[in-house]
């Protein structure tokens, strides 16, 4: 058995990338719907068998 830590890092620079966006025609046309989330992190462990 083996046990692993582990850490993700996501959106270290804090852009506002859009995820999302409307696809309709006029004013909302590319809007985003969706930004990134700023900084986030996640920590875990695994465990092999």
């Amino acid at each position: 058995m083996r046990l692993r830590g582990f850490l993700d890092l996501f959106n270290l620079t804090n852009s506002n990338a859009a995820e999302s966006r409307t696809i309709t025609t006029g004013t909302a046309f590319l809007r985003p719907t969706a930004v990134l989330a700023p900084r986030t992190a996640r920590i875990g462990a695994r465990l092999s068998f």
